[in-house]
């Protein structure tokens, strides 16, 4: 059970209404308008190191773990030098939009606007627009793809905590400074690596200072407590902030708080998303393991010290546009923390901290950090009966992975054995800690989009517009293979674009937005003086997400069927049909759904098309290297952005309506899987997950009468062990009833803290979108294990 401190907390939390800081944006301006003649990275040292000097701070009542992102509960900073004309535009809407709705008082609406006038020109997006063809920008606007990082930074990093804790700032400080020394003005590249090397020692020196703070408004606060109890945590806070992050963290308290302490920071330097935590378990436990040995520190204790980051970390928020608002809906950042998994030497290491972490998950319930756990086939059983209670309690959390098939696939990618056994996960995307910086979210394909586009000849029927490649008039299609082989140039017309503009867009980060702090957790940046923008880290990679599989797959499989199998209609007479979004063709529409074949019900004759086309999307990516010198991976994995791109596409042949979303991840379309969860995964598993390097997603529901019992746990746990001795690379489950997510929709006040997995993260169920929320409600509810 919480603690009434916890219970406190996150009523504040709940209470809080999500916000726009103007702070930030005001300070760094003003740093900025001052750093006439330094160089870029210089200014954005300068401008970090003025934001946390001058910021407000502020420590809440009960609070263990210090430190805010803005002066506000719950507020998300503005960072014009990556992007503002999409914030200007929204201004006056935010307070009322559909998804993701910020307060903004009339007073910080006037004073944005003054400062947007100084970005004009200035700012990531519009040097990355500059850049774009015009075919990439037709895409873009039709929905054929997306592109990551247009007006935001960019994530995907799991920072070197454990270096931090065992070295501290100070001992990061005299690597940077011993390699200033080091760096001969001569030798090649000498300017850049002095900058960033200056650079990072103005950074270290305000990250200090704000932590300094923190420790002078504590002690002032407990000069004026009066009670005892309250006043000893504030004396202890402003010891703690004294040593931390300055100096290696002595005890699981000073740990937590130093790390939160550098993960803040991040947030305010570029207001990232996808920042991880990492392999928690594993870098606090020795901390965590002598407190309670020298008796300085009880369980309880240790678990309250975690809930109270775990809400720390769910007051986090980011601003996004409308279309990214309603894309990745409930203000997800991603921040995952990892549980479980094997050593160097491929022995277990499940933990009683691992054990107290999904304990903490179970009691305060919040929507961050998510948590994904590693399984592999020495985990015990306890800890996944233990995983299974928490997932059935509704939270959608822990997510589950590979260690089978993700250590192989980090082999494939350049990692030593001993590193690829030591990667951690974002939703799904791997990588080895403190050494890759692994951009996910370069860019999105419709695959809806692809077979509209074949069935116009490249024409999108919404706009008119030609936004694919001419593949030819749909009667000159001969068979199902000239079919197939459309959808396919399509699918590699998209993976082109958007290796194009992700490409402009990273020239254009490295340039404009480097980020100096962050750089010096990847460990290789400090030695080759370069940020992780401009290639620094050692293991570099983008991302191109296919979305909408299912949605693709059960299309051709009935296309195959009613055209080219049985004849029933031509490909133009398909067509016609579905551009009137099949009005007065309901019965057409039916047969379509029900005598189809469908993907997820373990069909080979479909489940084999969906092989083929994840095979070809893999080459095709995956062939492709990125401006940083490592290589595009594939994944497939939708986040929210099938029900968007489901709003920009018209009627498919499996049967789906116009604007309906399609397909998640790796998972059946809503409601078409109808052999149960074992017939799902015995679909799923056809697919060659090993290589779709950068992982697959997939989600499955059932009902609260399924997981009632320790009987019914063993079973769940069994179910997740068979997919992944199939090969199968993720899961998740959201385990809720479908009439109380209906309930939440018609009186939201009354669930305000229902929440719900809904691709790769949890959110609250209020603060996703209409769309979102239907879609989850829409899919397949199993009864049954």
């Amino acid at each position: 059970m919480a603690t009434e401190r916890i219970k406190r907390l996150y009523q504040d939390l709940l209470d809080a209404r999500p916000s726009i800081s103007v702070e930030r944006a005001r300070i760094y301006t003003e740093a900025i308008r001052d750093a006439g003649g330094m160089s870029v990275i210089m200014q954005r040292a300068v401008g970090l190191s003025k934001v946390l000097k001058e910021k407000e701070v502020r420590i809440n009542d009960r609070e263990l773990i210090v430190g805010s992102l803005t002066e506000k509960e719950r507020g998300a900073i503005v960072t014009p030098e990556f992007g503002w004309r999409g914030i200007l535009a929204e201004l006056d809407l935010f307070p009322a939009r559909e998804a993701d709705r910020l307060e903004i008082s009339k007073e910080e609406r006037e004073e944005l606007r003054a400062l947007f006038r100084f970005w004009k020109g200035k700012s990531v997006e519009e040097n990355v627009d500059s850049l774009l063809s015009r075919r990439a920008q037709r895409a873009l606007k039709t929905g054929l793809t997306t592109l990551g990082g247009h007006s935001t930074s960019l994530g995907n990093i799991t920072p070197d905590y454990p270096m931090l804790l065992r070295d501290g700032l100070d001992g990061i400080r005299a690597r940077v400074s011993k390699r200033l020394r080091e760096t001969r003005a001569d030798c090649p590249g000498a300017i850049e690596k002095i900058d960033f090397y200056r650079a990072a020692l103005v950074a270290i020196d305000g990250v200090i200072r704000f932590a300094e703070r923190y420790a002078r408004l504590a002690g002032r606060l407990a000069g004026k407590e009066a009670s005892p109890e309250r006043r000893g945590e504030l004396e202890r806070i402003a010891r703690i902030c004294r040593q931390v992050p300055r100096l290696p963290a002595r005890d699981f308290h000073e740990a937590i708080q130093s790390l939160w302490f550098i993960h803040l920071v991040f947030h305010i330097e570029s207001s990232p998303h996808a920042i991880l935590l990492g392999r928690i378990d594993q870098y606090l436990y020795p901390f965590y393991e002598r407190d309670l040995r020298e008796n300085r520190l009880t369980r309880e204790e240790a678990k309250e010290l975690l809930e109270c980051l775990w809400i720390k970390t769910t007051e986090l928020i980011k601003i996004q546009d409308d279309f990214y608002s309603r894309a990745f809906s409930g203000f997800p950042l991603f921040q995952v923390a990892m549980v479980g998994g094997v050593d160097g030497d491929g022995d277990d290491v499940t933990n009683d901290l691992s054990h107290l972490i999904l304990e903490v998950v179970g009691d305060v319930r919040t929507t961050q950090p998510s948590i994904s756990l590693r399984y592999n086939q020495r985990t015990p059983d306890d800890f996944m009966r233990k995983a299974c209670r928490v997932v059935a309690s509704g939270v959608g959390i822990p997510a589950f992975v590979n260690d089978g098939v993700i250590i192989p696939k980090m082999l494939r990618r350049g990692a030593t054995l001993e590193e690829a056994r030591d990667y951690v996960t974002n939703c799904i995307e791997p990588e080895i800690p403190g050494m890759t910086d692994s951009r996910a979210h370069s860019g999105y394909v419709n695959f809806g989009k692809c077979i509209e586009l074949v069935m116009n000849n490249g024409i999108d029927p919404l706009s008119g517009e030609r936004v694919g490649v001419e593949t030819g008039e749909p009667r000159s299609l001969r068979g199902f293979d000239d079919f197939l082989g459309a959808v396919l140039e399509q699918i590699r017309f998209a993976v082109g674009l958007i290796e194009q503009s992700y490409n402009a867009c990273e020239l254009v980060h490295s340039r404009l937005a480097p980020e100096v702090f962050l750089s010096l957790f990847i460990s290789d940046c400090i030695e080759s003086g370069k940020t992780r923008q401009a290639g620094g880290a050692r293991y570099n990679h983008s991302t191109i997400f296919g979305t909408g599989l299912a949605t693709l797959v059960d299309s051709l499989a009935a296309v195959r069927k009613v055209v080219y199998e049985e004849g029933i209609v031509g490909l133009d007479g398909l067509n016609r049909i579905l551009c009137k979004d099949f009005a007065g063709e309901e019965r057409f529409r039916q047969m379509l759904l029900n005598r189809c074949p469908k993907y997820g019900n373990d069909l080979d004759e479909v489940d084999s098309l969906a092989r083929r086309v994840v095979r070809f999307f893999c080459e095709t990516v995956q062939s492709r290297n990125c401006l940083r010198g490592g290589t595009y991976l594939a994944e497939l994995h939708s986040v929210t952005m099938h029900a968007i791109f489901g709003k920009m596409c018209g009627a498919t042949p499996d049967g789906r309506r116009k604007g309906y979303p399609l397909s998640d991840g790796v998972s059946p379309v809503q409601g078409a899987d109808r052999a149960g969860p074992t017939g799902v995964i015995k679909s799923v598993a056809k697919i060659d997950h090993l290589n779709v390097l950068n992982g697959t997603l997939l989600n499955q529901k059932f009902s609260l009468g399924a997981l009632k019992g320790e009987a019914d746990y063993e079973k769940f746990s069994s179910l997740i062990r068979t997919y992944f001795a199939l090969g199968g690379h993720h899961v998740q489950f959201n385990v809720v009833a479908g009439e109380t997510l209906r309930k939440a929709q018609s009186r939201p006040e009354e669930f305000r803290s229902l929440i719900v997995r809904v691709a790769g993260y949890s959110a609250f169920f209020n603060e996703l979108t209409r769309e979102v929320q239907d879609e989850i409600i829409d899919r397949t509810e199993h009864q049954t294990l």
